[in-house]
């Protein structure tokens, strides 16, 4: 919502990449978790709770009213949304909730990703690269404590938004749930007939004022020790990419990067594209040096090891696709470099 270009950091990707080499696609949706189960707004419970908080029960509804207007998408339908949550809208009851329900806002909406549907559509795509950046939406007190009650109080209490508690009722479980369903997800995409490779990003760092519910302990301390527990229990090899620490990491040390403290700004985009494109391109240096490192280990120099090592069609697929990827990128760079001389 801060930046002016359409896709954020996924269409400058597609950009630096170059769409005569990648296809890249955006499957995310915004606002959803990877929890398989999840609140897209506070639920009653948690409403009146919130209530008798300092930051009074109506802020998360006009934060998220803001994003939803600063929304690059569908933005006539996000005007709809934004005009119900900031408590307007025209209509009665009911076709207000109508209106929540269709954008996936309403109270007893289920906000996991996994309800989407989009990852069939990704399973359907056969991906060479996968890339999977969920947990910040997750990192809602509603979503993330199960005890309520207690995250309020906690909140009411502290002297500081900046609390590094994390022993709130039913945080621990919720930390297993997230491991489970994120592993899941990773072993789904895996089984793949295009055998992808999988790039966990670590969310970017939550800044003051640490708006829309989220939990700043959550996505500040949490998150990133916890992916990078799913990459090591991961059945195959996936590749941590961690936006966290680049875009200011657990000291806060950028909040220019954010115009809300949550969403990224046109510059924090292009950094995480940027960043995401050197570690696609260093993973197919990588795999291109493996392959040929089984040529040169040919015991009897007949090509027989290479070519087992070659031998499954998806393996050999990839090799062929890596080899001309590679090729290309050094001949633009060529190119890039004769103009500039």
């Amino acid at each position: 919502t801060c930046a002016r270009t359409s896709g954020g950091y996924v269409s400058m990707l597609q950009s630096l990449l170059g769409e005569d080499v990648f296809d890249v696609i955006n499957f995310g949706k915004s606002g959803r978790t990877m929890l398989r189960h999840s609140h897209c707004q506070p639920p009653a419970e948690f409403r009146r709770l919130h209530g008798a908080m300092a930051d009074g029960g109506r802020l998360y509804e006009q934060q998220h009213a803001q994003a939803a207007r600063g929304a690059d998408d569908d933005a006539g339908g996000h005007e709809e949304l934004a005009a119900v949550l900031e408590g307007g809208g025209g209509g009665d009851a009911a076709s207000r909730q109508s209106v929540l329900r269709k954008h996936g806002a309403s109270a007893d909406s289920d906000c996991s990703y996994w309800e989407t549907g989009l990852l069939d559509e990704v399973k359907e795509s056969q991906p060479d690269i996968v890339i999977i950046m969920l947990g910040t939406n997750d990192a809602k007190a509603f979503n993330w404590f199960e005890g309520l009650r207690a995250e309020v109080r906690r909140r009411s209490d502290s002297s500081s938004s900046s609390s590094s508690s994390t022993d709130s009722g039913g945080a621990s479980s919720r930390e297993r749930e997230y491991v489970r369903a994120y592993k899941e997800m990773v072993a789904q995409l895996q089984a793949l007939r295009s055998r992808p490779r999988i790039l966990l990003g670590v969310p970017p760092p939550l800044y003051s004022p640490y708006p829309y519910l989220m939990d700043v302990s959550v996505i500040n301390a949490r998150l990133p020790e916890l992916i990078r527990q799913v990459a090591s229990e991961s059945a195959e090899e996936v590749q941590v990419v961690d936006l966290f620490e680049t875009l200011g990491g657990r000291a806060q040390r950028r909040p220019e990067l954010s115009c809300d403290g949550c969403h990224l700004t046109e510059e924090a985009y292009a950094m995480v594209a940027a960043l995401f494109k050197d570690r696609i391109l260093h993973m197919l240096h990588n795999y291109t040096a493996a392959v040929d490192g089984a040529t040169d280990d040919d015991d009897d120099g007949d090509g027989d090891d290479a070519e087992r090592h070659r031998s499954s069609s998806d393996r050999l697929r990839r090799w062929r696709m890596t080899q001309w990827l590679l090729q290309t990128y050094r001949e633009r760079d060529g190119a890039h470099t004769a103009a500039q001389a």
